[in-house]
């Protein structure tokens, strides 16, 4: 139970952060040059890009597109729990929220389409 509510809060945090003003404009700005400078230092990057993708899908409600948002600023941040300059373990934070927002938006989207829930992608994209 209290992984279910750790998770919520980091949920709720980052849907929070992905609210306030200016900060879908901050994502359109800042993620591509981010992801692209980085993405060999990662292994999530398609579950990245299909989060940022989502944004312009027009079946995200206003929470869901907020969570979006302040995980994508959360990646894009260098100095969050542990400072992506950090070599060797620098995206594990990342790639944690990466994975938590990635299963909720893909269980929600399994949810609404009436169909079993996806089966977890344990490749990497090295």
């Amino acid at each position: 139970m209290s992984e279910n509510s750790s998770d919520q809060k980091l949920k709720e945090k980052l849907t929070r952060a992905g609210q306030k003003p200016g900060a879908e404009e901050k994502v359109h700005k800042k993620f591509f040059d981010y992801f692209k400078k980085n993405e060999s230092n990662i292994s999530f990057g398609r579950q990245l890009e299909q989060i940022y993708d989502l944004l312009s899908s027009k079946k995200l409600n206003k929470q869901d597109k907020a969570l979006i948002i302040g995980t994508l600023l959360y990646f894009i941040n260098p100095f969050d729990i542990l400072p992506d300059i950090t070599p060797f373990v620098g995206f594990i934070d990342d790639m944690s929220v990466i994975a938590l927002v990635y299963r909720y938006l893909s269980n929600r989207a399994a949810e609404s389409e009436g169909q079993p829930e996806p089966e977890e992608d344990s490749s990497e994209d090295s």
